[in-house]
This record gives C-alpha cells, structure tokens and sequence, in this order.
C-alpha cells in the first residue's frame, strides 16, 4: 500500500475524490452527486488496512507529539473537553474493560431509574419502611434485578447480622 493512500485513510479523506483530478468545483459537484459510493469505498478500505492506518497514525502522532508545542497542548485540551462531556460514557466502557461489574450494575441500574425505565418503591422491601430505599443487587450480572431496602436494613444485609433478612422478597426489575 502506497503511503499516500494511509495518508489519505488516515486524515479521512475520501478516497474517490483523491484519485479524481479535476477543477475544485467539478470536484465538489461530483461528491455531492456520489457521496454515498464514495463512504462506502472509504468504509471499506478503512476495514480492510485497519492496522496499517493505526499504526501510521500512531507513529504521526507521537512524532507531533514531542515536536510541537502548541499542537501538543491543543490535543490535551481536546481530550479534556471530551472526557467533560462524555464522562459517563467512558468510565462505562472502562468499568466493562475493567470487569468491575459492580459500578457497571449501579451505573445501569441508576440510568433505568432516571430514565423512568424502573420505578423505585416507596418502601424498604424488608420492613416496610416508607422511605427511599437503595438497590442492593444479589447478582451484579443482572443489574435490573434487586431488591429495595432503607439504609438501616442495606446495612444489616452487608454485615453479619442479616438473619431477619433471609426471609424476605426478591423484586425483579420491571420496566414501566
């Protein structure tokens, strides 16, 4: 593969409209015209030299990297901006990487509550307590399902002394 062509995947630029050699405004005219053949080849040949792209990419960029300053620091201030505004998103994905289904299983079950997905109870499952209860999950593969306990009865069911709680119902999550 010809380096002009990585340039080419890499920037993003279409390849179609690289290998046509006309005026800028009959160039323009005929990407209007064939936009969706032209996606699709880019789409397909960005599939198939994937890692050669990625790795041309890498190796530009850690270039850059050491050598401008300002191209450093505008960087920087990008991934910034998009960790701000993407937070939740991204430590997501992190928490699926990382396997820490508990803070995956919270994440989900919080986002079903906001989302009026599940509707939480207005009593402790265990003692019947009007309040507002918390969701302690039994299984975190399964982080619809739990069980809607006050914060003196989530607190007993973490320590030791959980006996009067062995007996008590399990809520499955059900969406409205």
């Amino acid at each position: 593969m010809q380096l002009g062509n990585v340039i080419a995947l890499v920037i993003m630029i279409k390849v179609c409209y690289t290998n046509f050699m006309g005026s800028k405004e009959y160039g323009r005219k005929y990407y209007i015209e064939h936009r969706e053949q032209m996606l699709a080849c880019t789409k397909k040949r960005q599939h198939e030299h994937r890692e050669e792209c990625n790795a041309y990419l890498r190796k530009y960029q850690s270039s850059k990297m050491r050598t401008d300053p300002e191209w450093r620091e505008s960087r920087l201030k990008q991934g910034r901006e998009y960790y701000r505004k993407h937070r939740a998103k991204i430590l997501l994905i992190r928490a699926r990487q990382w396997g820490n289904q508990r803070d995956l299983a919270r994440t989900i079950l919080g986002h079903a509550v906001r989302d009026g997905k599940l509707e939480r109870p207005t009593s402790c499952d265990a003692c019947g307590r009007i309040c507002i209860p918390d969701g302690h999950h039994t299984d975190y593969n399964k982080p619809l399902s739990v069980i809607w306990l006050c914060s003196f009865c989530h607190g007993h069911i973490h320590s030791k002394d959980f006996n009067h709680m062995k007996e008590q119902p399990y809520r499955e999550g059900n969406p409205t």
